[in-house]
């Protein structure tokens, strides 16, 4: 138990790396972070509820929205203390729907919300032989899944940039939550080599994919502030005043695509293993396994067309207003913690087998001689749990090289063995860099990194080539839609009424449930 904090250590360590202290709300980032990090190293639950608790009040939001930040908080002190196994599940599952606490280094409390939950979370799925392990699982297993689909709706239909990243942050957390589920699981049918994967792949997604996801949440911070502005639809052409900060921001969105050859794809590859692993004999007991590997695979898909729309919507098209005309461009001060970041996860990405074969000795899970023989690692591979299935992130790296390469060489060699031929704009003109056009109006060569694009969409383009990824008729869209913002203009209504009529009684329930949560909290831990 005490080689658990290690992993989370190396994850607040990331994010503090790219808090800017000078900044307004830095110091209060810097402190959580270091809080978080001392949580991750403390023993005694004590110890750990009072750091983790520290770590959370120090990224509160403002005073208007306290209410759930909170409730989150108390859910996590009630889950450090001996006995509160429950509360901690309730407490991962609830701080996956954090969302973002303001702009600067606000941008970043998500990550140390989360990653406190996930630090309780793990640390009482080890104890699995005094917890329910059955029931726990089914609850991390549905709840994950429900948060994975709830965040991927959330970023795809929000018209906030900070909540769209938020959102898609929210998917490493989403990960972590059904591989403890599984771990728990493969725990209760007693299959150790199924639990070594399930935690291999909580492991990789702390070590691969968080420290891009963090970075993800940084950019989407930048971008809002060059912008000068929150709304989606005020943002774009970021490719156009941000060179350094687009290609940034494409680098780390494709990372975090959770698609080969990226660490994101092995903690799913793993994911899918463990339940393959799990599967037990016959349709109907193995029809939950089958749901969960369709949901998962479905969850990939929603979040890769959030991140598709975002990065449509942000770097594409021209700037919808001035503000964003006058956007500057990133410092090398603030692309070095980046790349830090990404060199990481490529690191991390290209050795899972050894983080793999690191992770029973860090998480303090056993694994007998005859079971290490049967699941063999190197540093470059993963092995499934059945011995005989395998992944190689490496060898997909050097085959899209190889294959890029090649397309390179064919395209200078189409190049080559074409005739030059001056391009004519006017018999009596000769083409120049800057050529006299229209009466004095002068033109000029492409200046963009990437080459001048065919096709600058906008934001009804985006809306258009989404439905035609998702095989969705205007008509029916357009039905779907009105009976959708229909049931939500009644569920906001009838939220406001409700509000409205228990207004009175909120701050004497508030207490109420204050005092209900010390007693409880007393009688756990105070009380013999």
């Amino acid at each position: 138990m005490q080689t658990v904090g290690t992993v989370f250590l190396f994850s607040f360590a990331m994010t503090g790396l790219l808090v800017n202290a000078r900044s307004q709300s830095g110091w209060r980032v810097s402190l959580a972070c270091a809080a978080a990090c001392f949580a991750a190293l403390a023993v005694h639950p004590l110890l750990l509820a009072t750091a983790g608790a520290a770590a959370q009040l120090l990224v509160l939001p403002s005073r208007q929205r306290l209410s759930a930040g909170c409730l989150r908080m108390l859910l996590f002190v009630s889950g450090c203390a001996p006995g509160g196994e429950w509360a901690a599940c309730i407490a991962a599952l609830t701080a996956g729907c954090a969302a973002s606490r303001g702009r600067g280094a606000l941008a970043l409390a998500p990550s140390v919300e989360m990653g406190c939950s996930l630090l309780i979370l793990i640390r009482c799925c080890l104890q699995s032989q005094v917890i329910p392990a059955r029931q726990m699982a089914f609850v991390l297993l549905v709840g994950g899944v429900t948060l994975g689909f709830g965040r991927a709706l959330k970023a795809l239909s929000t018209r906030y940039a900070s909540s769209a990243f938020a959102s898609i942050f929210a998917a490493s957390h989403a990960l972590a939550v059904i591989a403890s589920g599984l771990f728990l699981l493969a725990s209760a049918a007693d299959s150790p080599l199924c639990g070594q994967a399930a935690l291999s792949a909580f492991v990789l997604d702390l070590l691969c994919v968080w420290p891009v996801a963090v970075a993800l949440l940084h950019i989407g911070d930048l971008t809002v502030a060059g912008g000068g502005s929150d709304r989606l639809n005020r943002l774009g052409g970021l490719i156009l005043f941000a060179p350094r900060l687009a290609a940034l921001f494409a680098v780390v969105a494709c990372a975090y695509l959770l698609l080969p050859p990226t660490g994101g794809f092995s903690v799913l590859w793993l994911l899918a293993e463990t339940a393959l692993g799990l599967l037990p004999e016959g349709y109907a007991p193995a029809l939950p396994s089958i749901v969960l590997l369709a949901s998962l695979g479905a969850i990939v898909a929603l979040f890769s067309l959030a991140v598709l729309r975002l990065v449509m919507l942000v770097m594409l098209g021209g700037p919808r207003t001035p503000r964003m005309a006058g956007c500057t461009d990133i410092t090398e001060g603030t692309i070095q913690p980046i790349l830090v970041c990404l060199v990481v996860t490529a690191v991390t990405s290209c050795v899972p087998g050894l983080i793999a074969r690191l992770t029973p000795r860090l998480m303090g899970f056993s694994l007998t001689s005859n079971e290490m023989s049967v699941n063999v690692l190197t540093a470059i591979t993963l092995v499934g749990p059945d011995g005989l299935s395998s992944w190689t992130p490496i060898a997909v790296m050097l085959m899209l090289l190889v294959v890029a390469v090649i397309v390179i060489i064919l395209r200078q060699r189409a190049r080559v063995s074409l005739p030059k031929s001056a391009h004519i704009v006017f018999s009596d003109v000769t083409p120049s860099e800057e050529t006299l056009w229209s009466d004095g109006l002068r033109t000029r060569s492409s200046w963009l990194p990437f080459g001048e694009p065919l096709l600058w969409p906008g934001s009804d383009a985006v809306a258009a080539i989404l439905k035609q990824t998702v095989l969705i008729s205007s008509a029916s869209f357009r039905d779907a839609r009105y009976r959708v913002f229909k049931v939500f203009a009644l569920a906001v209504r009838g939220g406001k009424v409700a509000i409205a009529g228990i207004h009175r009684i909120e701050i004497h329930g508030l207490a109420v449930v204050l005092l209900l949560t010390a007693l409880a909290l007393w009688a756990v831990t105070v009380r013999p």
